[in-house]
């Protein structure tokens, strides 16, 4: 063995115990491998000559056998195989060719899962494609919905500077409209609104000239009072009277003008029908209602002002 000086002999044994610390997790021969790493070391201190070893003659061979890794690596490697001592390879036999199935057959097979994930794909499709136009619907009505809640802000913040009145009845005979003069731009800033989502037969670029909802400007509570209401428009523009006030039909019936001071209850102010969508927006259901209050409704066909008489007396003049 070397004649290693103190310093180095301590130098030795902190790399071999490294030695042993990654051994052990390479192999169960940690004893083995300590001692191989060893003999390399003492045989490359032996090659330098029989003088004492000094820890730098030790990094000189430690430098040339590597680092503890390394070192290991090469202590655990599997050693060559003894001569003499013949190896068995082990051949694994070629697995037996089996029948294979025709081409023809697959082919069919195939055909069958097309045929068969179209007739699934069909009936999921006849499934889905219903709910999914339920729900593009029901997006569209909250839209419109949304849409009448903003005529009635227009209308909340058009009183509120003109005495209370709403904005006043469009005096083109049959628009059913506000006046876009005293409203637009001031108050009616995005035309948009007057576009029900659902009305496809309104031109984007036109919307208070050809609009989705009916206006009222006055109060109408039923539609047996609707054909008397258009008589009394009518006759006041044929007379060039104003719309701003109460009208007074042929027969007689007063349709007092909405009037947001007007001293009418929240209850009253509920049920005044302010405006509405045209019949046939919202297919088959109904259509959504403004009131007086301000709040939005969605009102079945058949129920005041969604009923077929209203929107007859509505269309009976042209415009």
């Amino acid at each position: 063995m070397a004649n290693w000086s103190p310093e180095a002999q301590i130098e030795l044994a902190s790399y071999l115990g490294q030695v042993e610390a990654l051994a052990g997790s390479r192999t169960t021969d940690v004893p083995g491998a300590v001692a191989r790493v060893r003999e390399r070391i003492e045989n490359a201190a032996a090659a330098a000559g029989d003088q004492e070893q000094d820890v730098q003659a030790l990094r000189r061979i430690l430098s040339v056998v590597g680092a503890p890794e390394q070192a290991v690596s090469a202590a655990v490697a599997t050693p060559p195989p003894t001569p003499g001592v013949q190896q068995t390879v082990h051949i694994q036999p070629a697995p037996a060719k089996r029948s294979g199935i025709p081409g023809c057959v697959w082919g069919i097979i195939g055909v069958g899962c097309l045929v068969m994930l179209l007739f699934v794909g069909s009936i999921m499709a006849a499934i889905l494609l219903p709910a999914l136009a339920r729900a593009r619907e029901a997006a569209r009505r909250a839209s419109c919905a949304n849409n009448l809640k903003q005529v009635g802000l227009i209308c909340k913040m058009f009183a509120n500077e003109h005495d209370g009145a709403t904005p006043p009845l469009d005096t083109e005979l049959g628009k059913w409209m506000f006046d876009a003069g005293p409203v637009y731009p001031e108050y009616l800033t995005d035309t948009a609104i007057l576009v029900c989502p659902s009305d496809t037969s309104v031109p984007a670029d036109m919307p208070i000239d050809d609009h989705s909802y009916f206006y009222l400007a006055h109060v109408v509570q039923s539609e047996q009072e609707m054909p008397s209401y258009v008589a009394a428009v009518k006759a006041a523009i044929d007379a060039d009277e104003s719309l701003d006030g109460d009208l007074t039909a042929p027969d007689g019936t007063v349709f007092p003008r909405i009037m947001d001071n007007s001293g009418v209850s929240p209850i009253q102010a509920s049920s005044i029908v302010v405006a509405f969508d045209r019949l046939g927006n919202h297919v088959p259901g109904g259509g959504n209602v403004l009131f007086m209050d301000g709040h939005v409704e969605f009102l079945r066909i058949g129920t005041f002002p969604m009923t077929q008489a209203v929107i007859d007396a509505l269309e009976s003049v042209e415009w």
